[in-house]
């Protein structure tokens, strides 16, 4: 009987000839450790959990909400989540992959769930099967950033209009009319109204009460250019925007409220 690293192995090799061959894409060569997957329950469309109450969140990706406390479901998050079903229940053999962080730890949320993938034996990967149906947008962050043919997988969807991208999830919001309690995951434009700077970040405030964070380091090692001459332009972020709850000092200094935080290239575009 093949040992578990010998089966991934050939699985990898699987995922880069058959993507290959196919025009499909090849998920990013990765240091962190592999398990294969004997029981599995799947909580929305992102978020898996296996045995030994072990959570992954799915890395690359985000998939739409399910709705909580009365909140109701985004677009497409149960086809989401059903398209993961799929994807488990079908598959010959799973197995689960955790990036590494900037320290190569194996890599967690700010929740305490694992960062990683999930690939099956037959070579398809999880993540680019949800962004090629249009169930899931593609993200990057430092150190770990979405490989190019993700984007491609995207915006291939987005074309097509598949899944979120015949939704209002898929269109881009105005910073101006940003107001609480509208937050989470979004894409988001506006003017970039002024720029600001601290030891680590760049603050690039728009129209209305928002604020995009920019992590300097993690920006420039990923190639981003300085943004101080982007001021009046128009941009579109892509995030997770949170309302901040303001001291009396930063409201007399009128600071933004809503922020994104930022930290690689991919997730702003100029569009002017």
């Amino acid at each position: 009987m093949l040992s578990i690293s010998v089966r991934l192995c050939l699985v990898l090799g699987l995922l880069i000839t058959s993507h290959m061959a196919l025009g499909q894409c090849v998920p990013p060569v990765s240091e962190g450790p592999w398990k294969s997957i004997d029981t599995w329950r799947v909580i929305d469309g992102d978020t898996l959990h296996f045995e030994a109450n072990q959570r992954l969140r799915l890395a690359m990706v985000n998939a739409p909400e399910i709705g909580r406390n009365g909140r109701p479901n985004e677009p497409f998050a149960l086809a989401a989540k059903q398209a993961v079903n799929d994807f488990m229940a079908t598959s010959k053999a799973l197995y689960w992959q955790v990036g590494l962080d900037e320290r190569q730890q194996p890599a967690r949320d700010h929740y305490g769930r694992w960062l990683g993938q999930v690939y099956n034996a037959q070579g398809d990967w999880l993540a680019a099967t949800l962004v090629a149906k249009g169930l899931a947008f593609t993200t990057s962050f430092a150190p770990n950033p979405a490989p190019e043919c993700l984007w491609q997988l995207e915006a291939q969807a987005k074309q097509a209009g598949e899944g979120i991208w015949s939704s209002k999830l898929g269109l881009s919001q105005a910073a101006a009319d940003m107001q609480p309690p509208k937050g989470g995951f979004m894409l988001l434009n506006g003017e970039v109204t002024k720029i600001s700077n601290s030891q680590y970040y760049w603050y690039l405030e728009l129209d209305g009460d928002v604020v995009v964070r920019l992590n300097k380091r993690r920006w420039t090692d990923a190639g981003g250019t300085e943004p101080m001459a982007w001021l009046n332009r128009q941009i579109q972020a892509r995030g997770w925007l949170h309302w901040r709850k303001l001291s009396a000092s930063q409201q007399q200094r009128n600071f933004k409220r809503g922020m994104i935080k930022i930290n690689h290239p991919h997730m702003l575009a100029l569009l002017n």
